[in-house]
């Protein structure tokens, strides 16, 4: 990774945070006291495009797609540029295109009875672990600055009356908040939250 590093310019910081890791689980794996996880190789082929393989192999020589071309930063631009474009809108797409189909289809399945009806419903636990996981997120990609920042900046209207209380540390939704943020938009009245 050492490498990697220095081709794509970043920091053991940086690196931790591209990918959401600890800078620890990056330090203790360029020191080789852990190895490389298959998790953490696909996180750095979707962040940076190097080829899995030459990661694994780890001798000392990375490639782009295609294993044959020797990786370089202009390969690193090239993928976060065309490849995963990076903006308000392709992170957009991907959640109405990708995750909220997936987000949609868990609820629904939490929602059915299972085990010959003894377990009438998972939903509450899904939503209690999906926090539990948006922390994780949170913390891993060091997104907390971000996330205080956007919903300072945008009404939740103009952010597709998407309301992200659960990220706040130590804040989950109040019951009724969604009802009315729901209330106020069929009144005309802007929805209002505080931070």
């Amino acid at each position: 990774m050492p490498l990697l590093r220095k081709i794509i310019g970043l920091t053991q910081s940086q690196l931790a945070q591209l990918i959401g890791v600890s800078l620890i689980t990056i330090k203790k794996i360029e020191r080789g006291e852990n190895k490389l996880t298959e998790e953490i190789i696909r996180r750095l082929f979707s962040t940076t495009g190097v080829m899995p393989s030459s990661v694994r192999k780890n001798d000392g020589k990375l490639y782009r797609i295609g294993g044959v071309e020797t990786y370089r930063r202009e390969h690193f631009e090239l993928w976060r540029n065309r490849i995963f474009p990076v903006s308000e809108m392709e992170a957009w797409k991907a959640f109405e295109g990708i995750i909220c189909p997936h987000m949609l289809l868990l609820l629904l399945a939490a929602a059915k009875p299972a085990m010959g009806g003894k377990v009438k419903t998972r939903l509450s636990g899904l939503l209690e672990s999906w926090t539990e996981w948006e922390k994780r997120v949170v913390k891993s990609f060091g997104l907390y600055p971000q996330i205080k920042t956007i919903l300072h900046q945008f009404p939740v209207k103009q952010t597709k009356e998407v309301a992200y209380f659960a990220f706040l540390p130590g804040l989950y939704p109040m019951p009724g908040v969604f009802k009315l943020l729901k209330e106020q938009k069929q009144s005309g009245k802007n929805p209002e939250y505080v931070i």
